[in-house]
């Protein structure tokens, strides 16, 4: 049935996708119950915001400052893994890890990014191609924290670039 569900997505231009229910907040941003979540390469982004796969394939593992990684206004929560090859597991989210969460906001042409300090990320299951699902804690921003769960839909164009 997943598979079904994916094709589904993926033919209809990978319009909205997964799911993600995320707690407390970060630089002022609350992402509650997302429907937006996709993953793919080293990439997993939770959105609350309408964002389709489409729309994704600016997502780096990081934004210099002052550059603004896309035109359109974007609020949303992203972990980057080391390499592109993701394995199941809990792994650890911080500055040096394996894993970088970053809490990124775009607006009227202005990136706001924040970077986790520390937490955990746990890839509970992951089907290439298919579904990723698992769940984060205690991510660490300078102006907050971060817990949830997700379901991440595959998304072809998030790419290691």
């Amino acid at each position: 049935m997943r598979r079904i569900v994916w094709l589904l997505a993926f033919l209809g231009g990978c319009a909205g996708g997964g799911s993600a229910t995320v707690e407390g907040t970060a630089m002022g941003i609350s992402l509650g119950d997302a429907r937006y979540v996709y993953y793919g390469g080293p990439f997993l982004v939770i959105s609350a915001k309408e964002v389709d796969c489409m729309d994704v394939d600016w997502v780096r593992r990081s934004y210099p400052e002052g550059t603004v990684p896309t035109e359109e206004d974007r609020e949303l929560l992203q972990f980057a893994f080391a390499t592109s090859d993701v394995t199941e597991g809990q792994k650890s989210v911080g500055l040096g890890a394996s894993v970088t969460s970053t809490v990124l906001s775009v607006s009227g042409g202005t990136l706001t990014q924040s970077r986790a300090t520390s937490g955990t990320l746990t890839v509970a299951s992951m089907e290439e191609e298919t579904l990723a699902t698992g769940s984060f804690s205690g991510l660490t921003f300078e102006d907050g924290t971060l817990s949830g769960e997700y379901e991440a839909e595959w998304c072809v164009n998030l790419k290691d670039r």
